[in-house]
């Protein structure tokens, strides 16, 4: 595999789809470090990769506290080849399950939404940029959402939003550093079978319905099309949108 000995750092890597990435570059030979606010749920795949597998436990919503955590890793020698920004927050919800309507957004949550999937995403490139320009090389993979794609059918304003955000920060970065050896491109998922919504099996299931593939997304196939973008296969491919949502948006 030609990605064997690189280095990868993973935002939001302790969720559902940031451990199925984190687990698919272990197999590939990567060493793998997971940035979030908690990282309790990564200590089963640290227990089977110690030696290659490391956590930083930041808040990046704070700044100041994710440039202490993160500055001197990404500034290293061995600093990560490969940076995948998947941490990512919903907008607000209503006591029946509902995104909260813009008429009633607090600006507060507003504003943190913003902060976690768009400014905590500009600050882990901006540290990670001058290490992979000074190799000529680099691979930025940010995963966004369909929700963009087809106006966010109750998802919230907020998270549509700051997920339009990252697909127009994908395809500037993409063409900033083109002639750096980086490539900068998304990934936009449909729904996704992890944890946080497994409970909802009824809802889970009618949704399913509605995909012309018949089911949820697994975060085995986000990691598959993380490999492929990482990957020298991938080598001419920057500035794009790579839609895995089992066809529920096609495009124009």
């Amino acid at each position: 595999m030609e990605i064997e000995g690189k280095k990868a750092l993973i935002t939001g890597g302790c969720g559902g789809m940031g451990l199925a990435i984190a687990e698919m570059f272990l197999g590939k030979g990567l060493s793998v470090v997971l940035v979030d606010r908690q990282t309790q749920s990564a200590d089963a795949l640290l227990a089977n990769y110690p030696k290659h597998l490391s956590t930083v436990a930041v808040d990046l919503i704070d700044l100041d506290a994710c440039k202490a955590a993160l500055e001197p890793l990404l500034g290293a020698q061995d600093a990560p080849d490969i940076l995948v920004n998947a941490v990512g927050i919903g907008s607000p919800r209503q006591a029946n399950g509902n995104a909260v309507p813009i008429a009633e957004h607090t600006v507060a949550d507003w504003l943190r939404v913003m902060a976690i999937n768009v400014d905590s995403v500009f600050y882990c490139t901006q540290l990670a940029l001058p290490r992979m320009k000074a190799r000529h090389y680099g691979r930025i993979i940010n995963i966004v959402s369909m929700a963009p794609r087809v106006g966010g059918v109750n998802v919230g304003a907020a998270y549509v939003t700051s997920k339009a955000a990252m697909m127009g920060f994908t395809k500037a970065l993409a063409h900033e550093v083109s002639r750096a050896g980086i490539t900068v491109n998304a990934i936009n998922p449909g729904k996704v079978l992890t944890p946080m919504i497994s409970h909802l099996a009824a809802s889970n299931a009618a949704f399913a319905e509605t995909v012309p593939l018949g089911r949820l997304g697994m975060p085995a196939d986000i990691a598959g099309c993380v490999e492929f973008l990482a990957s020298r296969g991938a080598d001419y491919l920057t500035g794009s949108a790579i839609e895995v949502n089992g066809g529920q948006y096609m495009g124009a």
